[in-house]
């Protein structure tokens, strides 16, 4: 969304996925000075998506802080993110993913990169074994948000026309 925030005329203060930054925000926050060393990577927040428009996406590095070592709190919010989210799609489909990062078992993890105070350019992404998702306001002055969810198996970008044709029409 560009703008991320309406900052003149009748929409004055009108900010698009403003929940989705304020959660990052609000995490990245209440991370110990230790905690911080994994989450947070140095230099400045990337000017785009990491995994851009690519078809398929593969798990991106550094890997950040897994949640295993995040308190309880900490970990809510983390999942209060990925919710905020997911709900958007159906809620059946919502449901199965949630289902399949539990099943999956395994760490997800938090990583954040740029500034930490609202204006200043900022990018963060919570990844798992099944999906990633990726939050970054970066340009036009950190006032043009993207957002992201991806799927690592056949996410809405997978072309199942396209393997059908390549499997069962050589």
């Amino acid at each position: 969304s560009n703008p991320g925030e309406v900052r003149e005329g009748p929409l004055t203060g009108v900010r698009v996925l403003a929940r989705e930054e304020e959660l990052g925000r609000e995490l990245v926050k209440s991370l110990t000075p230790e905690q911080a060393k994994k989450a947070i990577v140095p230099g400045d927040a990337p000017k785009e998506m990491l995994t851009a428009q690519e078809r398929k996406v593969n798990p991106l590095t550094p890997d950040g802080l897994p949640d295993s070592e995040l308190n309880d709190a900490q970990k809510k919010l983390l999942k209060t993110i990925m919710e905020e989210y997911l709900m958007r799609v159906r809620p059946d489909i919502a449901r199965e993913e949630l289902e399949a990062i539990k099943k999956s078992g395994a760490p997800v993890h938090f990583v954040w990169m740029g500034g930490k105070e609202r204006g200043e350019p900022h990018y963060y992404r919570v990844q798992g074994k099944t999906f990633v998702l990726e939050y970054d306001n970066v340009q036009n002055g950190a006032n043009h948000v993207h957002s992201v969810w991806r799927s690592f198996d056949g996410d809405f970008g997978r072309d199942i026309l396209g393997e059908h044709v390549k499997a069962e029409h050589k």
